[in-house]
């Protein structure tokens, strides 16, 4: 998915508006931020991904242990869905590797997988994404990054649409924002995440700020923030009581008017922060965790 919008209507848009011209020539778009891959159709993309955990646990204002983990990887190459969903998703992917570069923590750069490399991703009988290439296995730090880039899932009957959840499906207009679709985006949460959801706990808008032109098209910028504070998780070891979760997932994208353009640019950033007390025989502790990922690609369709 990817979404958009802050701005201030320009003095050029406002003359628009009061001129013979409808303003809605001049100040409305109709944005569509659902785009299925086709089938065969190639695209040239560079995908970033960053992410970061720590977690401390700590007793009477004393910290008892810290750690801390990081990783980057940037990779880029030719990308042809070899098979899509009805609902729009990759179920099949080809994926031919220009640059894969990987670093973790502060740890010298390595090259997961050789330029040249192809890659074939799809889903096994359970619905988990599995990648393999023509030169052998696939080291594990690999595999972890294409899940992330790829996102190969199954349908789900309960499946909403970026359009649907973000409030695309009507003309939106330059310098507006709203809320976003909360009912749809809590039916269209995947059934396995450890958090317990109720829709008073989502909270969201969308901004539409501006458009913009480039030598091939015009382009509107969407942004959009939803924030989640469940009061339930699940998997959580016995005596430990939580004190709160927040989950924080911004998007940022350009999309382009024409509907059968790729999206050029879009990056999304997710943020947890889970915090609670675990009950010892020595005392209470406190664990208190972070979790951050951003997740950034640029698309261009091979011709």
């Amino acid at each position: 998915m990817k979404v958009a919008l802050p701005i201030i209507l320009t003095l050029a848009a406002c003359f628009a508006a009061v001129s013979m011209a409808p303003a809605e020539d001049a100040q409305t778009y109709k944005i569509t931020l659902h785009r299925p891959p086709i089938v065969g159709v190639k695209t040239r993309d560079v995908f970033q991904v960053k992410t970061a955990r720590s977690q401390r646990l700590s007793s009477d204002g004393k910290v008892l242990k810290e750690t801390k983990e990081a990783w980057q990887a940037e990779l880029s190459g030719i990308t042809e869905a070899l098979e899509v969903s009805p609902h729009g998703k990759i179920q099949k992917v080809k994926f031919t590797v220009e640059k894969f570069s990987m670093q973790v923590d502060a740890g010298a750069a390595e090259v997961p997988l050789q330029p040249g490399t192809v890659v074939s991703g799809s889903l096994d009988e359970k619905g988990k994404p599995i990648f393999t290439s023509n030169l052998g296995a696939i080291p594990p730090a690999a595999a972890k990054v294409l899940t992330i880039v790829f996102e190969l899932k199954q349908d789900r009957p309960n499946d909403s649409n970026d359009d649907i959840v973000f409030g695309t499906k009507q003309p939106r207009t330059v310098g507006s924002e709203w809320e976003i679709n909360k009912a749809e985006m809590l039916s269209s949460v995947p059934s396995d995440m450890p958090f317990k959801i109720a829709e008073n706990q989502i909270s969201g808008r969308v901004k539409f700020p501006s458009v913009q032109q480039t030598a091939d098209q015009k382009e509107c910028v969407v942004q959009a923030e939803v924030t989640i504070k469940p009061t339930e998780m699940t998997g959580l070891p016995p005596g430990f009581k939580l004190a709160g979760i927040e989950l924080v997932i911004g998007l940022n994208g350009l999309i382009p008017v024409d509907e059968k353009v790729v999206t050029p640019f879009s990056k999304a950033t997710f943020l947890m922060k889970m915090s609670g007390t675990l009950d010892t025989p020595n005392g209470p502790v406190v664990m208190e965790m972070t979790e951050t990922r951003d997740k950034e690609y640029k698309s261009q369709l091979v011709k």
